[in-house]
């Protein structure tokens, strides 16, 4: 496996700190906090400070290893209860973006296109892309992130004029504690499926001693676009307007006008959330046929089958936008907090294992 750069491996933090929010955050956030849904947004990071740092914590320990040999050798046989647990949620986050991706391809660029149809020409290149391996993963999200950064800025710049912070307030108009509570289950939908990053081991990265700088950089870059694309939804349409549109991120870049002469390039700009939603599914996809151990040359095999899974799923699982909308806010950010308890008995282990001078080989 050829080595993982630092603008690599950080383009892909970026992409899953963003990503997650399109669509998934938008109801929880805007149903529960309303008006100050940007500060809540704002404090689950700040909130996620701590999983990030105990994911640098995890990602020193066995650097040549990934997530799941890290785990078996910490906790012998106990290791495949975890590992299992973490295969079922991650399938879990991977079906449910499946849905997410396919909602907006087909409400805002593919309306008569069957939803099954675009979600199994997406799963076939996702299929693809896990097979090639991390590197093709990490080197399209790169490549993707440029692209949909500069799109990002040159579309929202051009929006400044439009924006009004009297939108944003009044300043804390609803309930501290549902407030500090949206922010804990909006931390465990962005921040702790974070965790799946180590599947690249850190020797992995090709300057492991700037590793910590890149994961922190690029979660404050994450967390800056993520936060300024919800206040400049809110900030333009107001919170009413925001509430209404689906997709009120779609809605505000129809005022883009790049030149003083382009126009109408919203389905352009919009896609950088499409091309997030592939990105993250691809990884996902990867992590869990890794999880498998089965000889190298049938895990394309096992690619197939877990994409397959996930088709029929999503397809099944989730009726209509209603049902999914429900799913996300009140279901989808407590099966992800059972990350939270892995996070700590990885960290627990791993200081054991550290003060009683025991390594794995």
């Amino acid at each position: 496996m050829k080595k993982i750069s630092n603008l690599e491996f950080g383009s892909l933090f970026i992409v899953l700190i963003i990503t997650i929010n399109s669509g998934i955050n938008k109801e929880l956030l805007l149903n529960n906090t309303g008006i100050n849904t940007w500060f809540t947004l704002t404090l689950s990071y700040i909130l996620g400070l701590i999983p990030i740092l105990l994911f640098l914590y995890i990602s020193n320990y066995l650097e040549k290893n990934t997530l799941n040999e890290k785990i078996k050798c910490l906790y012998q046989k106990g290791h495949i209860l975890i590992n299992i647990i973490l295969f079922i949620i991650f399938f879990i986050l991977g079906f449910t973006l499946l849905y997410n991706i396919s909602k907006i391809v087909t409400s805002q660029f593919l309306y008569r296109t069957p939803a099954f149809f675009c979600s199994l020409l997406l799963m076939i290149v996702v299929s693809h892309a896990a097979n090639k391996g991390i590197n093709t993963i990490t080197r399209l999200s790169l490549i993707l992130l440029t692209i949909n950064l500069l799109l990002y800025f040159i579309s929202y710049s051009s929006l400044i004029e439009s924006f009004d912070i009297e939108n944003l307030k009044p300043f804390l108009k609803e309930d501290t504690d549902k407030i500090f509570k949206t922010a804990l289950l909006v931390c465990s939908d962005v921040v702790l499926p974070i965790l799946i990053l180590l599947v690249i081991p850190k020797n992995q990265i090709d300057h492991k001693n700037k590793y910590n700088q890149t994961v922190i950089i690029s979660y404050i870059i994450g967390c800056i676009i993520s936060i300024s694309i919800i206040a400049f939804s809110m900030g333009i349409l107001g919170i009413y307007l925001t509430k209404l549109f689906e997709h009120p991120e779609y809605m505000i870049l129809k005022k883009v006008k790049l030149f003083g002469f382009l126009e109408r390039i919203e389905n352009i700009v919009y896609n950088q959330w499409v091309f997030g939603n592939f990105i993250y599914l691809s990884l996902i996809v990867y992590y869990l046929k890794t999880t498998i151990k089965i000889k190298e040359n049938k895990q394309k095999y096992i690619t197939y089958i877990i994409s397959t899974l996930m088709l029929v799923f999503s397809t099944y699982i989730f009726k209509n936008n209603t049902q999914f909308d429900n799913y996300i806010s009140n279901i989808l950010p407590y099966i992800l907090a059972i990350i939270l308890p892995i996070y700590i008995l990885i960290t627990i282990k791993i200081y054991i294992n550290n003060n009683k001078g025991k390594l794995c080989k």
